[in-house]
């Protein structure tokens, strides 16, 4: 609502109208500027990454399928999505979702999902966050307002495939070479919620496509690297 009252201010207005150029995070933001503006507009994510993180993935361990989240447990981030997800195909592949960040878990957890297909971890070090990465099949990360989404590049850039919505700075980053977008236009959330569970059983399915995104994703975290960023 805010940003939609932006293009009502009469300061902002007239900043529009002398800037030359204007920088936005994702298209979403984008499109709250005024129509007339946006040939002068142009989409930059802030965040970027070094050049010596990119790394090969280790095999998974186990026979589950591993998906993991990191962030905050925030309605936005869209952490009830990939549960409701995991739940769905509960009952088709053996998976299981875990989840990094502080918050009540509870707030999103229904009934239906058994503690089996979940795991919480409030905090860790980030170096064992790093680690972690390497040993999961999909990074999970269903947010619908992250402006950049450094927890997606970090994932790329050791080699975990991405599950996104088309949203935000998520929705910018990832592409059909390291991972998978979920449409969200003219969806209701459970039908977003049946595109991410096929998403996620295509992927267990077919571990060659998988072997390649894992691949495709050290180079996509490449394309990030500051010194690209800065340059741009």
């Amino acid at each position: 609502f805010q940003n939609k009252l932006l293009v009502f201010d009469p300061f902002r207005r007239w900043m529009f109208h002398k800037s030359d150029l204007i920088f936005c995070n994702s298209n979403q933001t984008a499109s709250f500027l005024p129509k007339k503006v946006l040939s002068k507009t142009s989409i930059s994510l802030a965040i970027g990454i070094e050049k010596n993180e990119a790394k090969v993935r280790k095999e998974k361990v186990g026979e589950n399928f591993r998906l993991l989240y990191a962030g905050n447990l925030l309605h936005w981030k869209g952490l009830h999505l990939g549960l409701k997800a995991v739940d769905h195909i509960s009952s088709q592949i053996s998976a299981k979702y875990t989840i990094i960040g502080q918050g009540n878990i509870q707030d999103f957890v229904t009934k239906r999902i058994s503690d089996k297909n979940i795991e919480h971890i409030s905090k860790i070090p980030q170096y064992r966050l790093m680690e972690l990465y390497k040993t999961y099949d999909v990074f999970l990360f269903p947010s619908f307002r992250d402006s950049g989404g450094m927890v997606v590049l970090e994932a790329l850039a050791q080699g975990l495939p991405v599950i996104c919505l088309d949203l935000g700075g998520p929705g910018q980053i990832v592409n059909e070479t390291c991972g998978r977008v979920i449409t969200t236009k003219n969806k209701n959330e459970d039908e977003v919620v049946e595109s991410i569970s096929k998403v996620i059983i295509k992927l267990q399915n077919d571990p060659v496509l998988l072997n390649q995104l894992s691949n495709g994703a050290i180079q996509r975290a490449a394309e990030f690297n500051w010194d690209k960023t800065v340059a741009k």
